[in-house]
């Protein structure tokens, strides 16, 4: 009987630490931690318990630092000296990132033995004291600075306190006297030769060795410019690159090193480039449109009837993105030719009592053979409309309209009529009139999937929606 209940209090003990395994490997946000015990006078404390959450992680070294390898992330990290009321500052600090460093100070309690480091002078024979400040260059204390003396083949260590101030005595002849800390460059080194109380350094902060830049590109005006290649140019040669969003700002991280930045848009010419050596929100860049020299070209094409006859007397008309319109005339094979265009152009082709198919082309350069088919107003035509809109619940843009969709319509009834199209404007709306008979209709737009894919419609419908789902 003993025997079975010791196995069955094994197996429980063994599925326990199961269970506390599995719930272990479930959270793997676990940190290295470090920092160091210092008292009043920025000298490291030797034996100083380290807990987390009141239980014991490890103790700090002879220079009073410590460190762990793997402690949770929300641990509270505390400190103590076992049989003593000794009170430290912060009271405690919860791990919150990686590599953090969490130092305490003694606010409360005396190290009693009078060759410590940091009491006043130092009664040994040959020993002397210093002690100093450690600032920037604006005059605020640097916390947690190693002050190194070096003396007589020996090597001692301080630590500044909150306020930057340190002190360190048992130094014998002459020494000299240094400050470290990561992320900084210190003045110095400083040679002693005895009692000294005002052995000073100033630090100043160094940029890190990857960092980030920002930034906003605008026309002379301060309109933002959107779409603009904003290219970081390493030391290696290798390149990233960020594109500004529709305000003209821009963000890129991973930088190191001194790195030169430029702008880039067709079309445009940009301020810089610019040297960045370290983190800068304002690396802004000003654009210029460049002077477009227009560019002429000449479309003809003909007006076409259902036994491919010329229908004479049609009015070809051309409109620019402005709004400009000129005209042509088609001759009595239906022929009719137009130059001296530029830029985008609509064409249309129009004559009364005639319904034209295609209702309208876009050219923006040298064409032949623009052809428009015509068809007497006897089967009357309909117009259909409808809205595309974007359907994704991890999309910011869900339930709003998608502009620019090319809509195509293919005529079933007569094939041999040209497709036509349509364009959704920015709130994702389209409209075509002078259709025929039934028509499929289809929405295409890059990184877009579209449903239903098509629709068909004849006279009966009027209203024809789509849903565009991102890529």
């Amino acid at each position: 009987m003993k025997r079975k209940l010791g196995l069955a209090v094994i197996m429980v003990f063994a599925l326990v630490l199961v269970g506390c395994s599995i719930i272990t490997n479930l959270d793997d946000r676990y940190m290295s931690i470090k920092g160091v015990a210092v008292d009043r006078a920025g000298n490291g404390i030797k034996g100083v318990m380290i807990l987390g959450n009141s239980e014991f992680l490890t103790t700090t070294d002879d220079n009073g630092k410590w460190q762990h390898p793997n402690v949770k992330v929300g641990t509270k990290i505390s400190a103590a000296k076992l049989g003593t009321d000794w009170e430290f500052n912060p009271v405690d600090v919860r791990v919150q990132q990686k590599d953090q460093e969490i130092n305490f100070v003694l606010v409360k309690g005396e190290i009693p033995d009078p060759e410590e480091p940091g009491v006043p002078g130092d009664p040994r024979p040959g020993h002397y004291t210093i002690a100093g400040r450690v600032a920037d260059s604006s005059g605020h204390g640097i916390p947690s600075v190693t002050i190194t003396v070096e003396h007589d083949g020996d090597r001692l260590t301080a630590f500044t306190n909150l306020q930057g101030e340190y002190s360190r005595a048992g130094i014998v002849g002459t020494a000299k006297v240094t400050a470290s800390k990561d992320g900084y460059t210190f003045s110095g080194p400083v040679t002693v030769h005895g009692r000294d109380d005002q052995v000073d350094f100033v630090g100043t902060e160094t940029a890190p060795s990857v960092y980030g830049i920002g930034g906003r590109v605008a026309d002379q005006a301060g309109q933002g410019i959107p779409s603009v290649t904003i290219t970081v140019e390493l030391a290696d040669g290798s390149k990233l690159t960020a594109i500004t969003r529709a305000n003209g700002e821009y963000t890129q991280s991973g930088i190191s090193g001194t790195v030169t930045v430029s702008a880039a848009k067709d079309g445009y010419s940009f301020s810089g480039p610019v040297t960045v050596s370290g983190p800068n929100e304002n690396v802004d860049f000003v654009g210029r449109a460049d002077e477009i020299v227009p560019v002429f070209y000449a479309v003809s094409g003909r007006a076409l009837d259902s036994s491919n006859g010329g229908i004479p007397g049609v009015v070809i008309t051309f409109e620019d993105e402005q709004g400009h319109t000129v005209t042509a005339v088609t001759d009595d094979g239906g022929f009719y030719t137009r130059d001296e265009l530029t830029g985008t152009v609509i064409v249309t082709a129009y004559k009364r009592g005639w319904v034209f198919l295609p209702e309208s082309l876009v050219v923006d350069g040298e064409t032949e053979g623009l052809n428009f088919y015509g068809t007497q107003d006897i089967e009357p035509t309909y117009s259909v409309s409808g809205k595309i809109l974007v359907s994704d619940a991890a999309d910011p843009d869900d339930g709003k309209g998608v502009a620019a969709v090319l809509l195509t319509f293919e005529f079933l009834d007569h094939p041999s009529l040209e497709k036509v199209y349509a364009v959704t404007d920015n709130a994702g709306n389209w409209e075509k009139d002078g259709l025929i008979g039934r028509v499929k209709v289809t929405p295409t737009k890059a990184d877009f999937t579209f449903y239903p894919e098509s629709q068909f419609v004849d006279k009966g419908f009027q209203t024809v929606d789509f849903i565009a789902i991102p890529d």
